[in-house]
């Protein structure tokens, strides 16, 4: 019966390096050929003579010319010899042709299981959904309505509008804390300029105090210390007492 496959491998190297071809003359090597391409679209099989002996003969190439369909009958009983079930086969194209229909079913067999390793892991997902009482819809609808509620959580924050402290809050948080700093100069500094950090607006009056404090903190003083580099060496003080009146 023909088979579907339409692309025949032909071993070329192997082809012309046979002993039994390289001895076919161009014709009888021609007839060779055509007839393996009969033969691989049959199944291996050449076609048998039907009911009409003219279409028959004209599949396997023979016009009535009795050289010439002695020739092809040389050709088929040379490559094609008959098979246990009745039928004229090339041992070499059956070979090629479980073959490929061998290796076609591998690569039929591992795209199967490739289909299936990747609808695995959704098919599980869909039974743990329904055995937990979940159908598909309502987990797909609290995803997203997750979904919405983790946008709305990400969306920034408005920032917080700067109340400038009222005299009695400043007072409170000074007394608190207890600062030394002039807690009046500071309120009157920073009200007088619209409570404003150099050019851009205060955003904590409390880190402000902070500032003020250390700011107003005394620095610790720094001991003297011995500083070798402004000592005098020997040689200037031998230059001094050589320099040194008597009467001083």
């Amino acid at each position: 019966m023909p088979n579907d496959l339409h692309t025949m491998p032909l071993k070329v190297e192997a082809l012309l390096s046979s002993f039994r071809v390289a001895q076919l003359e161009l014709d009888e090597f021609g007839a060779y050929l055509r007839l393996l391409c009969y033969s691989w679209l049959n199944d291996g099989v050449l076609p048998k003579p039907g009911l009409s002996q003219a279409k028959a003969r004209l599949k396997l190439g023979l016009w009535g010319d009795e050289n010439h369909d002695r020739m092809m009958a040389n050709v088929v009983d040379e490559f094609f010899p008959i098979c246990d079930d009745g039928e004229r086969r090339n041992p070499k194209i059956n070979a090629v042709i479980q073959e490929v229909k061998e290796r076609r079913a591998k690569l039929s067999e591992a795209g199967k299981r490739g289909a299936q390793a990747r609808l695995k892991p959704g098919l599980r997902v869909a039974k743990a959904r329904l055995k937990g009482g979940l159908s598909i819809q309502s987990q797909s609808q609290s995803q997203r309505s997750k979904e919405k509620e983790t946008i709305v959580s990400t969306k920034k924050k408005p920032k917080s509008v700067f109340q400038p402290p009222t005299p009695e809050e400043a007072r409170k948080h000074y007394d608190q804390k207890s600062y030394t700093f002039d807690l009046v100069k500071w309120f009157s500094h920073y009200e007088s300029n619209g409570w404003r950090v150099g050019k851009n607006p205060m955003k904590s009056w409390k880190a402000s105090m902070v500032t003020w404090e250390r700011s107003n903190a005394p620095s610790p003083s720094v001991p003297e210390t011995y500083k070798p580099w402004e000592q005098p060496t020997e040689d200037e003080l031998r230059i001094r007492a050589m320099e040194k009146k008597p009467w001083e």
